[in-house]
């Protein structure tokens, strides 16, 4: 009974909130942004992008011949686009004798809107 006493609260004391990002949201999605403007939402795809147009993308010669221990922290946050752009430095990086150390907590898990998924 508490369960269901404290989830409905919590629901309802969340419920503008949630309702107002919604709004906010959309009020962003319409709104006209002066030519060069980049949401850093968009970051992320645009490094995709970059990265599968070329064969070898250039950045992944200067970092991979220069890189080669990687430490990243709250990985529970990284994102499937972001995962996508470090995991080829590091499987070079192990294969020339490097390191990755990787730290993550799932419980710490706050940026689902990055569309982490949790198996990144």
């Amino acid at each position: 009974m508490i369960d269901q006493e404290y989830t409905l609260y919590m629901s309802r004391s969340f419920y503008h909130r949630i309702c107002a990002q919604s709004d906010v949201s959309r009020a962003a999605g319409k709104a006209q942004t002066p030519p060069g403007t980049i949401f850093i939402d968009d970051v992320n795809k645009m490094l995709v992008r970059v990265l599968n147009q070329e064969a070898v993308p250039d950045v992944y010669l200067a970092l991979g011949d220069t890189i080669y221990h990687y430490l990243i922290d709250e990985f529970q946050d990284t994102s499937p686009i972001q995962w996508a752009a470090l995991k080829p430095l590091i499987e070079n990086s192990l294969s020339l004798g490097g390191s990755v150390f990787v730290v993550g907590d799932m419980k710490q898990s706050i940026y689902g809107f990055r569309e982490r998924t949790g198996e990144s």
